[in-house]
């Protein structure tokens, strides 16, 4: 969460009008991390996609999916969050936003 409170910050310096983010965690981290990484996200970004991580570490997918977009909506900014496994899917519909 530390690092990605600093990248928000810088993010949020930006001149851009629209933010859009695009998130995915790791397994062994702790399940508040994962839910503050999803807060700390809806902080910065106007728009979330949550992608399928590559180091799931033994935790399950639906898992760390979860967590993630649980906390990003538990912040209240964001109306929605969506899911797109795939990476490069999910950057794709991050630039056609």
């Amino acid at each position: 969460p530390a690092g990605l409170n600093g990248l928000g910050k810088f993010i949020a310096k930006m001149p851009y009008q629209r933010k859009i983010g695009v998130l995915s965690g790791v397994g062994d981290r702790r399940d508040e991390d994962l839910r503050e990484m999803g807060r700390i996200s809806a902080e910065y970004f106007d728009e979330l996609i949550i992608r399928r991580g590559d180091h799931l570490r033994g935790r399950s997918e639906e898992s760390v999916l979860g967590l993630l977009r649980e906390g990003a909506l538990e912040s209240g900014k964001l109306k929605d969050v969506k899911i797109i496994l795939e990476s490069d899917e999910a950057i794709y519909e991050a630039f056609k936003m």
